[in-house]
C-alpha cells in the first residue's frame, strides 16, 4: 500500500470514528431518558402506595378503593416492568455501539502506526539515498584529482 492510500483510509477511519462516537452519544442519551421515564413511574408508584397506606392507616377504604387500587398498582407494575425492558435494551444498544466505537479507535491506531512506519521508512530510504550520492559525489571528486 502507498502512503497516499494510507492516508486517505486514515482520513476514512477518522470520520468513522466520529460517526460512531455520535451515535454512542445519541444512544446514551436515549438510554438517559428511559431511566427517567422508569424513575418517574417508580415515583408515582410509591407515591399510590403511600397514599393508600394513609387511607388505610385512618380507616376510610372502601372495597371499591381498593379494588381502584390493586389495578392501579398492578398497572404501574406492568409499566415498570415494560420500562424496565426499555432500558434494558437501550444499555445493550449502547455497549454495541460502545464496542463498536472502541474498535473503531483500534483501527485507526493501527492505521496510524501503519502511515508512521511506512513514512519513518519512506525518510530513511531518501535519506540513505542522500548519503550515497554525496559518497559517490566525494569518490568522484577524489579520483578526478
Amino acid at each position: 500500500m502507498s502512503l497516499e492510500r494510507i492516508s486517505k483510509i486514515l482520513e476514512l477511519k477518522g470520520f468513522t470514528k466520529e460517526q460512531l462516537e455520535i451515535e454512542a452519544k445519541k444512544s446514551r442519551a436515549e438510554l438517559d431518558a428511559e431511566n427517567i421515564k422508569l424513575d418517574s413511574i417508580r415515583c408515582v408508584s410509591e407515591k399510590v402506595l403511600d397514599e393508600f397506606r394513609t387511607k388505610q392507616e385512618s380507616g376510610a377504604v372502601s372495597p371499591a378503593d381498593m379494588d381502584i387500587f390493586y389495578t392501579y398498582y398492578a398497572h404501574l407494575n406492568k409499566q415498570m416492568e415494560e420500562q424496565k425492558e426499555h432500558v434494558d435494551q437501550k444499555l445493550s444498544e449502547v455497549e454495541r455501539k460502545q464496542k463498536a466505537m472502541i474498535e473503531a479507535y483500534k483501527q485507526k491506531r493501527l492505521f496510524e502506526i501503519l502511515h508512521d512506519k511506512m513514512l519513518r521508512a519512506m525518510v530513511k530510504e531518501t535519506s540513505l539515498n542522500e548519503q550515497k550520492e554525496t559518497d559517490y559525489d566525494y569518490i568522484a571528486r577524489k579520483l578526478r584529482k
